[in-house]
């Protein structure tokens, strides 16, 4: 507002001073002409002063002057102040403009760089994202053809084992049908010497293939459960080879294939159950039977490595397909399972052979050139460590029938058929039997006459073969207490024999009972027996 004043003020005396000079035209006439233009300055009016103007003029002008540079020192000053106070705004608002550019320039760089990690963070995590939307996608893809597999196999197994049980059937019947059959015609007395012969034979050996299915599945079941338990050891296995060779020869004879051996001297000690080392053998040695073609043969050979020994039996019989090979040794497989196949069995032998060599520490392995050309298992077993490499010489041949004249024996047996079954072949070697059907009748039986072996049932009602021994035992320390006894019993394992041994028998026999082995333990234990004890009158 000052500015705009002073220039106000300016016009004014610009204006008075006009009047002024328009006044000294008209008094002097003639003098030259001297015009002080709006914009002409305090020069202007100097210029006017020199030209002789009057002296009353001159101090009006003077005057006039004087305000003329009064107001242009003001004008100046103003504006030097309005300049300064401008340069000032203008340099605060610089200060202020550069100190905002700094500090935007660096918010600006912080957002930048905020920005970039944000970006790179959300790439990273876009990234990971999908990295794990890959992953899910393969992991379910995997899931879902594990469990198409499991599938898949579950189904097999199933189906597997549908099978097994329809064979089970199939091979548990068929020598039941002959059995009952052949039984039938015996019964009527039509057949001839030779034919009542041979119906004898099929009977005993329909027996022997039920007994052996049977043992098959119990050991199956055991060794499934973990409760398969093995009486180890010092085994001759050349020894335990040879005698299970012995019992494969009619088999082999039958089927007209050549059994041939080839052992090393020398062979050795293993540390193991003889009696699952021999169902080894038979296992394998069978199974080479029943594939090779009739006037085939079946090699087996028993070698000495240096810390083993080697039981490798080979035929040249139908060999094994290479889709079957890896799966030769695993439970309910066969090769031809179908209803048209050649061979029976329930195709658990081989499943047998892998699970008892590995509880003797041992590995077998089955190798075949393909269908058609033979076949080559490989048994090998650690040998026993610090003894000597001698064979043990093989113990004398007992009798094949021990001779039971005389002695007493004592039958309870619940089962009607099973007594009279045990009473007549015991008598037929020579016994005197006697038999009862409960532990009550067994008791009063020896109170009345010492028998001089006890043979037991186990599972009887009321009192069961247990409660028997243990009435017996506590008996008058007389030789009635002191009676050997025998447990006979369908529940067969080592589990039960322990029990039985513990509980006070001096042997056990699992049903269906060998009549050989029963009658020759017998005859022992009445050897053994302990001296009559007289008992004070």
């Amino acid at each position: 507002m000052e500015m705009s004043a002073s220039v106000a003020h300016g016009q004014e005396v610009r204006a008075e001073l006009a009047k002024l000079l328009s006044d000294l035209e008209g008094a002097q006439g003639r003098q030259r002409t001297i015009r002080l233009h709006e914009g002409d300055d305090i020069e202007g009016a100097r210029r006017l002063i020199a030209s002789g103007v009057s002296t009353n003029a001159m101090t009006r002008v003077r005057t006039t002057i004087a305000r003329m540079e009064r107001n242009e020192t003001d004008l100046l000053e103003h504006r030097a102040r309005a300049v300064n106070g401008t340069a000032r705004a203008a340099t605060v608002t610089f200060v202020a403009t550069a100190i905002l550019a700094v500090t935007s320039l660096g918010l600006l760089f912080h957002l930048i760089r905020r920005y970039t990690v944000a970006r790179s963070r959300a790439a990273a995590e876009r990234e990971s994202l999908l990295a794990a939307e890959r992953a899910a996608r393969v992991e379910a893809e995997a899931s879902r053809s594990q469990a198409e597999q499991a599938r898949a196999e579950a189904e097999a197994a199933n189906r597997a084992k549908d099978h097994f049980l329809a064979l089970v059937s199939h091979e548990l019947r068929s020598p039941l049908a002959g059995i009952r059959i052949w039984t039938k015609l015996l019964r009527r007395g039509t057949l001839g010497p030779q034919e009542a012969a041979r119906a004898l034979e099929i009977i005993e050996r329909s027996t022997l293939l039920q007994m052996r299915l049977v043992a098959d599945l119990l050991d199956v079941s055991r060794i499934v459960a973990g409760k398969l338990q093995l009486e180890y050891g010092d085994v001759d296995l050349a020894g335990t080879v040879r005698t299970t060779l012995d019992l494969c020869r009619s088999s082999a004879g039958e089927k007209g294939v050549r059994l041939e051996e080839a052992f090393a001297p020398a062979v050795g000690l293993v540390w193991g159950d003889v009696a699952r080392l021999q169902q080894v053998v038979w296992n394998l040695v069978e199974n080479a039977i029943k594939f090779t073609p009739t006037g085939g043969r079946v090699e087996v050979r028993l070698e000495r490595g240096h810390d083993a020994v080697r039981l490798v039996v080979r035929d040249a019989g139908e060999g094994i397909a290479p889709e079957l090979l890896p799966h030769v040794f695993e439970t309910f497989r066969q090769g031809d399972s179908t209803s048209t196949r050649r061979h029976g069995g329930l195709g658990l032998g081989l499943a047998l052979v892998r699970q008892l060599v590995h509880l003797h520490r041992g590995t077998v392995e089955a190798a075949s050139a393909g269908t058609g050309q033979g076949a080559t298992f490989t048994v090998t077993l650690p040998l026993k460590t610090g003894v000597d490499a001698a064979v043990i010489p093989a113990e004398p041949e007992r009798a094949r029938y021990a001779v039971l004249d005389g002695i007493g024996v004592l039958v309870v047996d619940d089962d009607s058929d099973a007594r009279e079954v045990l009473a007549a072949a015991l008598e037929q070697r020579g016994a005197r039997v006697r038999a009862v059907d409960s532990a009550a009748a067994a008791i009063a039986a020896i109170e009345r006459e010492r028998p001089d072996v006890l043979l037991s049932d186990i599972a009887m009602p009321d009192e069961d073969g247990y409660a028997l021994i243990g009435r017996v035992r506590a008996l008058a320390p007389d030789r009635r207490a002191r009676i050997p006894a025998v447990a006979i019993t369908a529940y067969a394992g080592p589990q039960e024999c322990s029990r039985a041994l513990a509980a006070g028998f001096q042997a056990h026999f699992p049903k269906p009972v060998e009549f050989t082995q029963l009658i020759t333990a017998v005859a022992e234990l009445a050897q053994a027996a302990p001296p009559p004890v007289d008992t004070p009158a």
